[in-house]
């Protein structure tokens, strides 16, 4: 019915998003890990690099669209001047930030072979700690370690 990109790449997007809902205010770590695994079967089944880095960044597109959603509230302080930049912001931030884990999809396309899991994890923490850390990003705050549990009220 579906082909096998098609359900690839529904696949990279399901993981994403499932696995920003990790953060706050969702607070769902058992959610996010099976995100992070759907994910990284999705980056798995690509045929080549270059299926894998476009899988790992629509996953990680709508990651950070998801994490990274209060963006869009301080455009709607004037939403009449300012409003329809929001969606501009909103898209461009997760896409641009999608691109370090696209490189991390095409390393494990590239190295991996039957490691691909493996090689796609060590290079998705190695360009998290590039894009947080190194790279001085604002925006470290929607990184894969800052899954948080509710806390106990």
């Amino acid at each position: 019915m579906f082909s096998p990109r098609v359900i690839r790449l529904g696949l990279a997007a399901l993981g994403g998003g499932l696995a920003a809902l990790g953060h706050a205010p969702f607070s769902l770590p058992w959610v996010a890990l099976a995100g992070l695994l759907a994910l990284f079967a999705a980056v798995d089944k690509a045929a080549n690099a270059r299926a894998a880095a476009w899988t790992a960044w629509l996953g990680g597109a709508v990651y950070f669209a998801v994490v990274m959603h209060w963006i869009v509230e301080p455009f709607q302080v004037d939403a009449a001047r300012h409003g329809w930049m929001a969606p501009f912001a909103l898209v461009f931030l997760a896409g641009g930030l999608a691109l370090f884990w696209a490189l991390a999809g095409w390393t494990a396309g590239r190295l991996g072979g039957a490691l691909s899991p493996l090689v796609f994890a060590l290079a998705l923490s190695a360009v998290e700690v590039v894009r947080s850390v190194a790279g001085r990003s604002k925006f470290s705050c929607a990184g894969l370690t800052h899954f948080r549990r509710r806390a106990e009220e």
